[in-house]
């Protein structure tokens, strides 16, 4: 079976282009499930660096950069699975 690949005319606008970049490029890939948000995806990751604790979601990707911190209370991707 062959992957399925879009081009970016096949790729839905994002709604609101006020959300940061890393949440709207998985928009694009996977879509939006609206009726849940990132806090309940097994894929939301908790680490601790320097007694802080940041979220990453592990199907982005993750670097100990700011650009990969991701939010609870974003509204999910299409690629949410519950915990």
């Amino acid at each position: 079976m062959s992957e399925v690949q879009l081009t970016l005319v096949d790729v839905p606008k994002v709604v609101d282009e006020k959300l940061p970049l890393q949440i709207q490029k998985m928009y694009h890939m996977f879509g939006i499930n609206s009726e849940h948000k990132c806090a309940t995806c097994k894929h939301l990751d908790k680490q601790l660096y320097h007694d802080y604790y940041y979220f990453k979601c592990l199907v982005y990707g993750v670097s100990l950069s700011a650009s990969t911190d991701w939010r609870k209370k974003w509204v999910a991707c299409g690629n949410h699975e519950n915990k």
